[in-house]
């Protein structure tokens, strides 16, 4: 295994300046995914947010890592929802004008004309 696009669990514990058994109890418990190579924990990189969120909830408001994971998931549904509402957003808005376009265009397909 490559191990040079991960990062040691135990590094990232020391720059969050938290214990690295709270860390490994995240692994643990699924928050963030880990892979063991030589006896070290390791990371990906694109957990490290995740993680940096997990302590943030742990050291500042004292939630517990079943809350954890509850909140991490319920933020990111939230982040799906949101990403969805806003395609939608774009899908109705190009929906209108596509509409707006074949009203205004009809009347002058017809050989009509309008004048005001």
């Amino acid at each position: 295994m490559d191990t040079h696009r991960f990062i040691e669990l135990r590094e990232v514990s020391e720059r969050f300046h938290i214990d690295f058994e709270v860390c490994r109890q995240f692994a643990d418990f699924g928050i963030v995914t880990t892979t063991v190579e030589n006896d070290t924990l390791y990371i990906e990189p694109e957990d490290v947010s995740t993680l940096r969120h997990a302590v943030s909830l742990y050291r500042d408001l004292g939630v517990n890592t079943e809350g954890i994971d509850v909140i991490l998931a319920m933020r990111q549904r939230i982040v799906q929802l949101q990403e969805e509402v806003d395609h939608l957003t774009r899908r109705a808005e190009r929906l209108e004008q596509e509409n707006f376009q074949k009203n205004v265009e009809l009347p002058r397909k017809r050989g009509l004309f309008i004048e005001f």
